[in-house]
């Protein structure tokens, strides 16, 4: 929130104007005064964007949900951008404190997916593959998808009355005060001073009946993902067969593996030209393992037609012994945090990690250096939530933090209006900055 007085140099009055704007530190106060002239922005965001660690995808989750229900993939180049975005706005509105929608609010903004299926909704059937399509997208069980999904909802029924707030009388944003400032004949100079969050450290006795109140109104925030137990099979890679391979697909194989190859960015070209041969066995060694997957995932299928019931052990062990195969048992790793395992492509890892509970036993075939792979499920824990004694150090820490962030907010309003009173009286906005303690 950026509270600013603007002072013209003609007049003797002061105007008062609110406006809000997203920062990313802490909360700003402006004071503008006659000569000179104002430039500013919203501050670039690094690895961390609003508390929110960009690279943590537990604490992205819900954001990244928005986005895939919005359509745009995980892989998008504006992921990083649209994300932020999304950060910013529940920022705003949990900084405006706007309430959490109510059950019939979001049953009305849900059964809005279905317009033009009827004023009753949607049918059973139609609820039924809405569901499955979304536990497919999100990549875990009904109840977990659900609540995911209420999540999003509720974000955006939030981002909405923000919205509306802001667009109301009484409210103006930074860029409108921009432009009003440079329709006006006076020119204006800035005086900047910050409360930052970052060193405000207040004392906060710990109290467990807050925290578990807290806790139960924010259980989802602690929800542990689901555990995978897997299992990878190899097969031996079989020897490339000699065909012409074309200059484009030279190119693309180049492209499309630069960070494997150690191609610099802008430097393909000149790669593709001196490593000629080198990508060309790549490609038909590649194309080998590609066809061999395929065989072998026609054979199993062949063999074990029930992709929801697992055949047995012994039937399972007996084919991959024909075909060759040696199997490795993996660590358990949790949905969402797939390990970085040599020898086991990563889609395949991903892939195990969406198959829900019952769904199939194995993936697709993927390959790799070493030849196709396949990843066979043994066993895939739901997502759920912890109760409190079980992430207690975790949840007393969130609860601090969220208790931190009410009492920042109050003391930035405090300071607002002691700001405000001290200007009015007659001293100057770097004196009173300084005996209030910004920077």
């Amino acid at each position: 929130m950026v509270i600013t007085w603007l002072q013209n140099s003609t007049q003797k009055h002061h105007r008062l104007i609110f406006g809000f704007l997203l920062v990313v530190v802490g909360v700003s106060f402006v004071f503008y005064t006659g000569s000179g002239t104002n430039a500013g922005g919203l501050q670039g965001a690094g690895a961390r964007y609003l508390g929110v660690d960009l690279s943590d995808r537990r604490a992205t989750e819900r954001y990244d949900d928005a986005l895939r229900l919005s359509g745009v993939p995980p892989t998008s180049e504006r992921r990083t951008y649209e994300l932020c975005v999304a950060i910013a706005r529940k920022h705003l509105a949990d900084q405006l404190e706007i309430p959490t929608p109510s059950e019939t609010e979001v049953q009305e903004r849900v059964r809005g997916f279905f317009a033009g299926d009827g004023a009753q909704g949607p049918t059973t059937q139609q609820w039924e593959n809405f569901v499955s399509r979304l536990q497919a997208e999100l990549g875990c069980d009904r109840d977990e998808a659900l609540a995911r999904l209420q999540a999003v909802v509720e974000d955006g029924l939030r981002w909405d009355k923000a919205a509306r707030l802001l667009a109301g009388p009484g409210h103006a944003s930074p860029a409108e005060v921009r432009k009003a400032l440079e329709s006006m004949d006076t020119r204006w100079t800035a005086k900047v001073a910050r409360l930052t969050f970052a060193t405000f450290r207040p004392a906060i006795a710990e109290d467990l009946a807050k925290a578990k109140a807290h806790f139960a109104a924010n259980a989802e925030r602690h929800r542990l993902p689901g555990k995978v137990t897997a299992r990878v099979v190899t097969f031996p890679a079989p020897a490339p067969k000699a065909r012409t391979v074309a200059e484009e697909e030279i190119v693309a194989h180049a492209y499309n593996f630069a960070e494997e190859l150690g191609i610099a960015p802008g430097k393909v070209t000149e790669e593709v030209a001196r490593r000629k041969d080198e990508i060309v066995a790549r490609i038909l060694a590649r194309s080998a393992v590609e066809e061999e997957a395929a065989r072998l995932s026609d054979g199993l299928l062949d063999r074990f037609p029930s992709l929801d019931k697992h055949p047995g052990e012994e039937g399972l062990s007996a084919w991959v012994k024909d075909n060759r195969g040696s199997v490795r048992a993996l660590p358990e790793f949790a949905v969402g945090d797939e390990p970085d395992l040599k020898g086991v492509p990563a889609a395949a890892l991903r892939a195990a990690a969406a198959l829900a509970e019952g769904s199939a036993w194995h993936t697709e075939f993927y390959a790799s250096a070493a030849g196709p792979v396949v990843v066979l499920v043994d066993r895939r824990a739901p997502s759920r939530i912890p109760a409190f004694e079980e992430v207690k150090d975790k949840a007393l820490a969130d609860w601090r933090e969220s208790e931190r962030g009410a009492l920042f907010l109050r003391r930035s309003k405090e300071i607002a209006k002691e700001l405000g009173k001290a200007v009015a009286a007659g001293e100057t906005f770097e004196a009173a900055a300084a005996r209030l303690g910004l920077v």
